[in-house]
This record gives C-alpha cells, sequence and structure tokens, in this order.
C-alpha cells in the first residue's frame, strides 16, 4: 500500500517563527571508513543493519564489472566486501553504474534496485534480491524494471530514488548532444530529460512490452494525456544527483549545465515539482538558450533556487538538507557542490522553492561526485578519486561532514495522531504501527531520522513522525 495522504508533525524553525542563525562556515570533512573505493557514486546504510552501508562504484578498476562494495564493521574495523557486480561500458565518464536504492520494505522483501549501463546506448532500471545476510545479493535472475535507449554517451543522469510516497523515482538526463537538439527534454513522447515516477509494485501496465514493467501511479501529472505517463517533471538537462527533503519530502536537484570552463553556461539547483517545467532548452537557469537569445517563451517554466556560473561551477552535484535540532545553525541546510573545483555550499531555502541564503564552505572535495546520509541523518561528500585529469584507481573515498552547529534533535517521549498521544514505546512496537523511513531504512532501537508511521488495523492517515537525537 502506498501512502498518499501524510500530515506534517514535525516542524521548521523558519515556518514557527524562530530566529535563524546565519549559515556557519563551521564545517571540516573527515575519511568515515578508512577506505578506498573506485569513483564512488553513492552511499547509505542498509536498512535496519547498524554499521552496515553499501558503496556504489561507477566504474571498475580493471574489466568491465561495476560493483556494489558492502561496508560493515567487524571487530572495531570498517571492513569490505562485495555485494553484487553488473557488467557496464567502461569507456565514458558520464556511463557505468550511476544509480542505486533500497526497496522501503527492504528490511522484509529484501528488493534492491539498480540503474547502470550495459552498454554506450542503453540505461537499464533492474530489480534484485539480496540473500539473509542482507549484504549479499541471493543470485537470483534480476527484473528489468525499465529498459531506455541512450542516443549518446553523455548526460545521462541515471540517479533512482524511492520517494516518501512510496514511489520509484528516475532521472534521466536529455540524451545528449549540445543543446538537446532533437528537443527531447521539452518533447512528452520521450522519456529524456525528464524525472520518472513509477509503481514497482502495483500490476504491469505494459505486459506486452518487456522493456517497461511497472505500473503507473493514477496521480502522476500527466496520466491520461496520450503522452508519457511516466513522466514527472520535464525540461532537465541531467539530473546528475537529487534527495528527498528528509521531513518535508520535496525533492531537490542539481542540473549539470551545458558548455565548458571557457564558455557562458549556468548549473542549476532546483525543487523538482509535480508536472514541472523546468526550462531546458528553451532556458538554462535564468536564461533564455542559446547564450545571446534575446527573448524566449519562458511561459510556465520553473526558475531554480539558485544558478550559478562558470566561475563558480562547471559540474553542479545536487545535494541533501541536514535535519537536526531546530536551534542547530545548520538545521535545514541544504548542502551542495561542485564536481571541477571541490567547493562546497550550505544553502537555506523557503518553502517556495528559493534559496534565502548561500554560504560557501571552507573545506573541499577534490573530483566531488555525490552525497550521502546514513539513519541518524549525518551527511557524506564522495570523492571519485585523486588526480585531476586521470583520476587514480581506487582512490575514491566517503567523507563525512562534521560540525559542532550540525546538532540533532532530542528523542521525544511522546507524539500526536491528532488530538491523542501516541507513546514511543506504541510507536516502536510492530503489532501497533508500521514505520518506515522515507529513504526505506529500517527501524529498530536507537533509530533516527523521520519516518512514515501507519496504525494497524485502522483507517487513519499515516503521520510523519521524528524519531530524532
Amino acid at each position: 500500500m502506498h501512502v498518499s495522504s501524510i500530515s506534517i508533525l514535525a516542524g521548521f524553525a523558519m515556518s514557527l517563527g524562530v530566529s535563524v542563525a546565519a549559515i556557519p562556515n563551521t564545517v571540516t570533512l573527515r575519511d568515515f571508513f578508512g577506505l578506498t573505493f573506485n569513483r564512488p557514486l553513492y552511499v547509505a546504510e542498509v536498512p535496519g543493519r547498524d554499521s552496515n552501508f553499501v558503496v556504489v562504484e561507477q566504474l571498475p578498476a580493471t574489466g568491465t564489472a561495476a560493483s556494489v562494495i558492502a561496508v560493515r564493521r567487524v571487530n572495531g574495523t570498517w571492513t569490505k566486501s562485495t555485494m553484487v557486480t553488473v557488467t557496464v561500458v567502461t569507456n565514458q565518464n558520464q556511463m557505468g553504474l550511476l544509480g542505486f536504492a533500497f526497496h522501503p520494505q527492504f528490511h522484509t522483501n529484501r528488493k534492491y534496485y539498480l540503474s547502470y549501463n550495459p552498454n554506450a546506448a542503453t540505461s537499464l532500471i533492474v530489480e534484485r534480491v539480496a540473500d539473509t545476510s542482507f549484504i549479499r545479493d541471493g543470485g537470483t535472475a534480476q527484473k528489468t524494471i525499465l529498459r531506455a535507449v541512450q542516443p549518446q554517451t553523455n548526460q545521462n543522469g541515471g540517479g533512482i530514488g524511492f520517494g516518501p510516497d512510496g514511489f520509484l523515482y528516475i532521472g534521466f538526463g536529455d540524451g545528449g548532444g549540445n543543446g538537446d537538439p532533437q528537443g527531447r527534454a521539452q518533447n512528452m513522447d520521450s522519456l529524456m530529460g525528464k524525472m520518472l515516477r513509477v509503481d514497482v509494485d502495483g500490476a504491469d501496465a505494459f505486459p506486452t512490452d518487456t522493456t517497461r514493467n511497472y505500473a503507473i501511479p493514477s496521480d502522476n501529472p500527466f496520466v491520461g494525456g496520450g503522452h508519457k505517463a511516466e513522466v514527472w517533471a520535464y525540461g532537465l538537462r541531467n539530473p546528475w544527483r537529487w534527495s528527498f527533503h528528509p521531513v518535508t519530502g520535496e525533492l531537490w536537484a542539481g542540473d549539470v549545465g551545458q558548455g565548458n570552463p571557457n564558455t557562458t553556461g549556468y548549473e542549476e539547483i532546483s525543487r523538482i515539482t509535480k508536472g514541472g517545467n523546468m526550462g531546458w532548452p528553451v532556458m538554462e537557469g535564468a536564461h533564455c538558450y542559446p547564450p545571446g537569445t534575446a527573448t524566449c517563451n519562458s511561459a510556465g517554466m520553473i526558475a531554480p533556487a539558485q544558478e550559478l556560473t562558470r566561475t563558480q561551477s562547471n559540474a553542479v552535484i545536487g545535494g541533501m538538507f541536514f535535519s537536526g535540532n531546530a536551534s542547530a545553525a545548520l538545521n535545514d541546510v541544504y548542502f551542495y557542490g561542485d564536481n571541477a573545483s571541490g567547493r562546497l555550499w550550505g544553502a537555506r531555502a523557503d518553502r517556495g522553492g528559493a534559496f534565502t541564503e548561500t554560504q560557501q564552505l571552507t573545506p573541499t572535495v577534490a573530483n566531488l561526485s555525490s552525497f550521502g546520509m546514513d539513519s541518524r541523518g549525518r551527511l557524506f561528500a564522495l570523492r571519485l578519486g585523486t588526480g585531476t585529469t586521470n583520476i587514480a584507481s581506487n582512490t575514491g573515498a566517503v567523507m563525512i561532514l562534521e560540525s559542532p552547529d550540525m546538532v540533532p534533535s532530542a528523542i521525544r517521549s511522546t507524539y500526536r495522531n491528532g488530538s491523542r498521544p501516541i507513546a514511543r514505546s506504541d510507536l516502536m512496537n510492530p503489532g501497533k504501527y508500521s514505520l518506515r523511513s522515507l529513504d526505506g531504512r529500517g527501524v529498530g532501537p536507537g533509530s533516527r531520522g523521520v519516518f512514515i508511521a501507519v496504525e494497524k488495523n485502522s483507517t487513519a492517515t499515516p503521520r510523519l513522525v521524528p524519531l530524532l537525537d
């Protein structure tokens, strides 16, 4: 069952009228695992498994098998093992193993999802099942969720993730070529240049199509319109990394811009909304495209929360919000960065999707590729590896962002379901409530984060409840 309606119980400092301190430049970086990886793109904690993580390696150091690496603490030491490998195209730096997602019920069904390029002309989204260790693949045949043709080898996107609604979101770039020459991002009959939203648990909407094996959520914005009903939002160039706000569920993305360091171009951070047209290739950022175009029809197009010029960023890396104690100076700050320079920024956003304050941070992450979050709400920045022109093999790392201003919230002893108080002990009782996190993590003693609570044997509206410390 998918959650169609939720009530927000956790408030925000801004919405409550609490004064918000300026974004402090106090973040430092530390190698979290003390291990190296080959072009890491994704890190997450294994649902329901404390001190167990997965790290996705985009490309192999040798051969053609890219790996998902399981990392766990054994006798106080982080150790690596291989969860699964898939064959990928290896001679393209924007292709390979690009995305990973745990099913929202992974702790019971052990399903997980991969996004990768088995060859230079294909994007493949598949479902696999882990064994009972939860950190090794079970060895059964994978199920194709979506197979899409990639016209060129760049601007693939490739990120995947489950939203707070339980549906799988898929981000695809425009298919490559300068300026989206085929106009795919604005073409509603193409999957390219889009954010897609599909139901991997429902009855197959395309039983005769082996390349599409999923249901279409009935509230997708273009259902019944005669076009691709999978589309959630469009007008994207290359949504490389994106994430959901841990409390509001809003989808925020970094959209990599056109051009190179010597040309005019803009990188974008945007809030992606249902049915939203993000503008590409009519607009890039707040500007008509191509550069020098005096006027364009931008009616209905959504401006980014922030645009970055070529002097600031050459390839923006979409980030994540830190959600902690309301009095902490870095609470509800969005962290993002730049692949080329390694610059990091923090920003505050209003509920209208605009940045109200930004702060460039002192530390940098050379060859920044992505961000991640664990069940404690801690944030990580991933480094592809060392070197500038040619990234050395097995030199990537997972760095944790640390600051005295990133303070988690205190555990609350009671929550409210309407006017009725809910004891934390009841919430943690599986006979009374079914809990799942916004990104599929399991729930157990000491769990932290914001979780969706569904009362057993009740028609009450599911609730978002904070389990933070």
